[in-house]
């Protein structure tokens, strides 16, 4: 067999595109952009359950949007909050699409939680693409929901679940792990 017969001939091959590392980190968006972006929602029947403060319309600050360098955009809108739990609205545009969709992050089969879109007290760490949501039954925090989920190829997917049912005095980090 010759060399060129072992190696391939280079036809018919795809073109190499370049890899994106793993956990390539998000950058903030502008307001201008996260303006132009979040206006976009306008309208959506999600947004429109959402309690607004009259103050807050109009003014959109740069931690409401980010993009990842494979093209795609995270929103947050925040939407209302309580006693101890904020609740946000998170937005997902793919790489090449225009409108805005509900983020729906990956859920186990039988443990998912919330409405697509909806998450509770939530953080985003763009250095390391990772979301969080905190669903706490008390203020204490010492029961609940915790979960956190990292960006894949396009998606959020899930890293950690664990979950408290009765309040027992057990910080979270002690909590049983439903998912790893």
């Amino acid at each position: 067999m010759s060399r060129q017969s072992r190696a391939g001939s280079g036809r018919g091959r795809p073109a190499r595109t370049r890899r994106l590392p793993a956990d390539a980190p998000w950058e903030a968006l502008d307001g201008r952009s996260a303006a132009a972006l979040l206006g976009r929602l306008a309208g959506r029947p999600e947004t429109e359950e959402c309690e607004r403060d009259d103050a807050r319309l109009g003014v959109i600050s740069a931690g409401d949007g980010f993009r990842h360098p494979d093209g795609s955009v995270l929103l947050v809108v925040d939407c209302f909050s309580g006693a101890y739990n904020a609740v946000s609205l998170w937005f997902l545009i793919p790489p090449g699409k225009r409108n805005p969709e509900p983020l729906r992050p990956q859920w186990p089969e039988g443990l998912a939680g919330g409405e697509p879109g909806r998450l509770v007290n939530a953080h985003f760490d763009p250095q390391h693409g990772e979301l969080g949501s905190f669903s706490k039954s008390r203020g204490l925090g010492d029961c609940g929901e915790m979960a956190s989920w990292r960006y894949r190829a396009g998606r959020f997917v899930l890293t950690d679940l664990r979950r408290m049912s009765f309040c027992r005095g057990v910080p979270p980090h002690r909590w049983p792990p439903l998912w790893r």
